[in-house]
């Protein structure tokens, strides 16, 4: 099992994000893409560029933001590693895709038959997309609603595949039945053998996304209850059912981050001065401790 799409906020400078993710690729093929970026709410953008595999990452900046990357497919392994060697405490995963290849077509039957009974007993959103005129289109399976934190897809990953080819030789020069793709152990698949079981997940909070961060992609099926479970039933997972949904804050909570975010520069420089978190402790326990004596005083003169 592997992650086939990765992506991260991370808490580091964006030029150090970006001159350490370049070496998953060639540095003088790095070029920019800032429109893309705006799509995605940044100002600026880069697109790292392996030569031969193509594109390696994405990464993307704005002011007053932590820099956001992210891969997919092929690179996704080699981007989630870096990313995760480097910054093994100091990303935040926004989405991760855990997957699992079979070269059996008749999974697929099997792996649906699983999804549409987790859809009846959760009253979950269910959906079949095919082609009724042409099989090389494949077909997906959906588990769960567009919107959804936990999304669950099973698809045709052989012929998904055969698409790129035939959009890189011509349609009319690609013969489906003599085309044949390598598994990972060497042997040789055909289109329609090969299917994917995948999970979009969307850690929510700083809490899950910080634990979602160091999970395997076994793991990651772990998060929710109905994903847990058709992993153990469908994949034969023995995982143990994990925890990562963030407490709500309360009341006293949000003022507390508001007034971080608001003024972390200071605090910051306050910390430096005074040596360290424990002393902006003390600091701030003798200024609450000022501001009461400075209330009585003035209740005192009325």
């Amino acid at each position: 099992m592997r992650f086939d799409y990765y992506s991260a906020t991370i808490e580091d400078d964006p030029i150090t994000v970006l001159k350490t993710l370049s070496k998953l690729g060639d540095q003088t093929l790095t070029k920019r893409c800032d429109q893309l970026a705006k799509a995605y709410r940044y100002e600026t953008g880069w697109e790292v560029i392996h030569p031969e595999t193509g594109t390696a990452c994405k990464v993307f900046a704005a002011p007053g933001k932590r820099p956001f990357a992210f891969a997919s497919s092929d690179a996704t392994d080699s981007f989630a590693d870096a990313v995760r060697d480097v910054w093994p405490t100091r990303h935040l995963v926004t989405r991760m895709d855990p997957c699992q290849d079979f070269y059996d077509e008749r999974a697929r039957a099997k792996i649906r038959r699983l999804m549409w009974s987790v859809a009846r007993e959760r009253n979950m959103s269910y959906q079949v997309i095919r082609s009724p005129l042409d099989k090389t289109k494949g077909q997906t399976t959906y588990l769960g609603s567009p919107t959804s934190d936990y999304r669950m897809r099973l698809y045709d990953k052989g012929w998904e595949r055969f698409s790129s080819v035939q959009a890189r030789l011509g349609r009319a020069n690609v013969n489906p039945a003599a085309v044949t793709f390598a598994a990972h152990d060497g042997t040789l698949i055909r289109p329609g053998d090969w299917i994917r079981a995948e999970l979009q997940a969307r850690p929510q909070g700083e809490e899950a996304r910080r634990a979602a961060a160091v999970a395997t992609p076994e793991q990651a099926w772990g998060f929710t209850d109905w994903t847990h479970e058709l992993a153990r039933r469908a994949f034969s997972l023995d995982l143990e059912r994990a925890y990562i949904r963030l407490r709500k804050l309360s009341k006293d909570d949000e003022a507390l981050r508001w007034m971080v975010r608001q003024y972390r520069g200071p605090l910051q420089r306050l910390a430096e001065q005074l040596g360290g978190w424990d002393c902006v402790g003390l600091t701030l326990s003798e200024i609450c401790k000022g501001l009461d004596d400075e209330k009585k005083g003035s209740q005192g003169r009325f």
